[in-house]
């Protein structure tokens, strides 16, 4: 079965929720605990994202706003340190006020109008400079520390947007 649009949008929200209930109660939820229940305003976010995407015609060669599967992917990464480095400094990154601002965040940057660059790769090395180079630290990414990924490549994906267009558009950070 294939993850639809839905899906996508759906899955940081499941995510979020159970870290922050984690967080607060020690242990991973069984059952609906209504201080989880922010970590849903990222679906909301993901739901508007994926309509607006939808009918937008601007969005053909570069996205508009944080992708979906972008968000999701970053959220996958939070699951990856929650489950893989319990004992790490790394359990800093989901302390409950930081979940909040990623929520927050995440679910902004997914309706901001700033253009983030495609991977879709056309023409030669000339045009695609920026995106090969990606791909390939991505590639290094993931053989040196696999249960980073994700959460090293949304984080470097949303920098590297940022800083392109505002290098790009001549304004100061």
């Amino acid at each position: 079965m294939a993850l639809d649009g839905n899906a996508i949008g759906f899955v940081p929200g499941i995510i979020f929720y159970g870290l922050i209930v984690q967080n607060q109660t020690g242990s991973w939820p069984v059952a609906w605990h209504w201080m989880g229940m922010p970590a849903f305003v990222i679906t909301l976010s993901a739901g508007l994202r994926l309509g607006r995407f939808n009918i937008d015609i601007r969005q053909n060669t570069d996205f508009i706003g944080l992708p979906t599967p972008a968000c999701t992917l970053f959220a996958v990464g939070l699951l990856l340190i929650h489950l893989f480095y319990k004992e790490s400094f790394l359990q800093n990154l989901l302390d409950i006020k930081l979940l909040i601002i990623y929520i927050i965040a995440l679910s902004l940057l997914m309706q901001a109008n700033l253009p983030m660059f495609s991977l879709k790769i056309k023409g030669g090395w000339k045009n695609n400079q920026l995106k090969i180079i990606f791909a390939v630290f991505c590639a290094i990414v993931l053989i040196w520390q696999p249960k980073l990924a994700p959460l090293t490549w949304i984080t470097s994906y949303i920098l590297l947007s940022l800083f392109t267009h505002f290098y790009t558009s001549k304004k100061i950070i």
